[in-house]
C-alpha cells in the first residue's frame, strides 16, 4: 500500500458542527491476481492534506466488523449501520444475475465504476454518522499502510441453518411497542417492493439493450446490401440505405445511453435502498432479541425461588437497561434514516428523469440532422 503524505493526528470522524472532517473518493479499481485493489484517496478538510491507500474488499469487511465490535457505547445495537455493498460478482436479485449475462460487455465495463461508487458511498456514510464516525478503526482504514491482521469467521452449514431458524422464530415475535411493530411491517414490505422495482428496472435495461442490438444488426444489414456494380438509380437508392444505416446506428447509441443512465441513476439508488432497508431490518431484529430477553427474564423471575430472586432481578434489570438503550438509539436512527433515504430517493428520481430527458434530446437532435440530410437527397 502506498501513502502520498502523512495525515493529521486525531480521530477521523466529525467536527463539532457534525460535518465529516475528511472527504473520500474511490476513483479506480484494478485487478491484482485474484483480488481487486481499490485506491482510496482521503483529504483532511481542515489542512487539505491528502493521502492514498490501496485496499481490498477484505479491508472493507474488517472496517465493517470493527464498527459492530465497538465496546462501551450504550445503545450501539440500535444503530442502522451503513450497509457494506456485496463483494463484486454477488447479485442481490435473480434479475440482476440474468441481466449480467444478457448485457455482457456493456454491464461489465460499468461494473467496476459502480463498485467504486458504492464503496465510496459506504465510507462517506460511516464518516458522517454521529457515532460510527468517531471509531479509531476508521482512521486506520483511511491512512494506515498496514491494517490489523484480518481473520474471517466461517460458519458451517449446520450453524447457518440453526441461525436462520432462530431468526425466523424471533422475527415473528410481536413487539409490545406499536411504533416498532409497524416499522417492522413497513420494513418488510419496502424490502420486497424495492427488490421488485429493481428487477423491473433491470428487465427494462435488458429490453433496451435488445433494441440497441436490433438497431445495430439492422444498420449492418442495410450496408451489406450495397454493391459496387449497382446502376446509377440503384446507387441513389444505396445512398438512402447508407443514411438509414447511419440513423439506425444513432438509435443504437441512444438506447445504450439509456441503459447506462438507468443503471447509474435509479438502478444504483434502488440497489442501495435494498441494502439500507436490510440494514434497518437487522437493527430491528437486534431490538426484538433484547425484547425477548426482557420477557424471558421476567418469566424467570416469576418462577425463581426466594434464594435466587435477587440474581433473577439483577438479570431482568440488565435486560431492561439494554432494551431501553437500544430503543432510544433506534428511535433517533429511524428518524434520521427516513429523512436521509427520502432525500436520496428524490435526488435519484430527479437524476433519472434528467438523464432520460438529456438522452432523448440528444438523440432527437441527431435524428433531426439525419432527416435534413434525407431531404437534401
Amino acid at each position: 500500500m502506498m501513502m502520498e503524505s502523512d495525515g493529521e493526528d486525531g480521530d477521523v470522524g466529525q467536527d463539532v458542527a457534525g460535518l465529516p472532517r475528511y472527504s473520500v473518493t474511490i476513483g479506480t479499481a484494478s485487478q491484482d491476481g485474484g483480488s481487486t485493489i481499490y485506491v482510496i484517496k482521503s483529504t483532511a478538510l481542515e489542512s487539505g492534506i491528502s493521502q492514498s491507500v490501496d485496499r481490498e474488499y477484505e479491508d472493507f469487511e474488517w472496517l465493517h466488523q470493527s464498527l459492530h465490535d465497538q465496546e462501551g457505547i450504550a445503545g450501539l445495537a440500535g444503530v442502522v449501520f451503513p450497509p457494506l455493498p456485496p463483494e463484486a460478482g454477488t447479485p442481490i436479485t435473480s434479475a440482476e444475475a440474468k441481466m449480467k449475462k444478457q448485457l455482457g460487455e456493456l454491464f461489465t465495463a460499468d461494473e467496476k465504476k459502480r463498485e467504486c461508487k458504492a464503496l465510496e458511498n459506504y465510507v462517506l456514510a460511516v464518516l458522517s454518522h454521529p457515532i460510527l464516525g468517531h471509531n479509531p478503526a476508521l482512521r486506520s482504514f483511511l491512512i494506515q499502510r498496514d491494517l490489523t491482521p484480518r481473520t474471517k469467521t466461517r460458519k458451517g452449514i449446520f450453524s447457518k441453518f440453526s441461525l436462520a431458524m432462530e431468526e425466523m422464530r424471533k422475527e415473528n415475535h410481536k413487539d409490545n411497542d406499536p411504533i416498532f411493530q409497524q416499522e417492522r411491517q413497513v420494513n418488510t414490505t419496502l424490502i420486497n417492493e424495492s427488490k421488485a422495482a429493481l428487477e423491473k428496472l433491470l428487465e427494462l435495461a435488458v429490453a433496451e439493450q435488445r433494441l440497441a442490438l436490433a438497431c445495430g444488426h439492422l444498420s449492418t444489414t442495410l450496408l451489406s446490401t450495397i454493391s459496387e456494380n449497382d446502376s446509377y438509380n440503384e446507387k441513389l437508392f444505396c445512398r438512402t440505405l447508407v443514411k438509414l444505416s447511419d440513423t439506425m446506428h444513432i438509435a443504437k447509441g441512444g438506447m445504450e445511453d439509456l441503459v447506462t443512465s438507468d443503471l447509474w441513476t435509479l438502478g444504483l439508488h434502488l440497489e442501495h435502498y435494498v441494502h439500507h432497508q436490510e440494514a434497518e431490518k437487522e437493527m430491528l431484529f437486534r431490538r426484538t432479541c433484547r425484547l425477548i430477553d426482557v420477557e424471558n427474564a421476567s418469566r424467570a423471575l416469576d418462577k425463581a425461588k426466594p434464594a435466587k430472586k435477587p440474581a433473577a432481578e439483577e438479570v431482568k434489570k440488565e435486560a431492561e437497561k439494554a432494551l431501553e438503550e437500544i430503543t432510544a438509539t433506534a428511535r433517533s436512527e429511524i428518524d434520521a434514516y427516513r429523512s436521509h433515504r427520502g432525500a436520496a430517493g428524490l435526488d435519484a428520481l430527479s437524476s433519472f428523469a434528467k438523464a432520460q430527458g438529456k438522452v432523448a434530446k440528444d438523440v432527437l437532435g441527431t435524428f433531426q440532422e439525419e432527416l435534413d440530410r434525407f431531404r437534401k437527397l
